[in-house]
């Protein structure tokens, strides 16, 4: 069961790494002038596909999310209590992660979201 849960925070690692880049040659600022200040802007999506980073987005979304699952398994397994979700529903970040991910897997939600918004990427 270990090698299971340890797994899933590999994949959560791996899809993390699929967001990121280390490559800041494709990064370009853009620096404009107005009323005499010099502004420089920078994108950090540049030459990013929309669709791919939705897609990585989603992949780290539900490999957080599931965890859940996963540790509830392994604490009835370990006759240890289960408190994920007094977890999830008393931290507005965890909540917000698992709510994106049951609007992803059900496109709406039946129940209010617990982050107390519907949110979306």
């Amino acid at each position: 069961m270990l090698d299971l849960l340890n797994r899933k925070i590999r994949q959560m690692y791996a899809a993390l790494a699929d967001l990121s880049s280390d490559d800041l040659s494709v990064i370009q600022p853009k620096i404009t002038m107005s009323y005499g200040y010099l502004y420089t802007e920078v994108d950090f999506n540049q030459q990013s596909d929309e669709i791919e980073l939705a897609n990585a987005a989603s992949l780290l979304i539900a490999n957080i999310a599931s965890l859940k699952d996963h540790l509830k398994a392994w604490c009835k397994k370990q006759g240890v209590q289960f408190q994920g979700d007094a977890l999830i529903n008393g931290n507005r970040a965890v909540a917000l992660i698992h709510d994106l991910w049951n609007i992803d897997k059900h496109a709406e939600l039946n129940l209010p979201p617990r982050s107390g918004i519907k949110p979306k990427l």
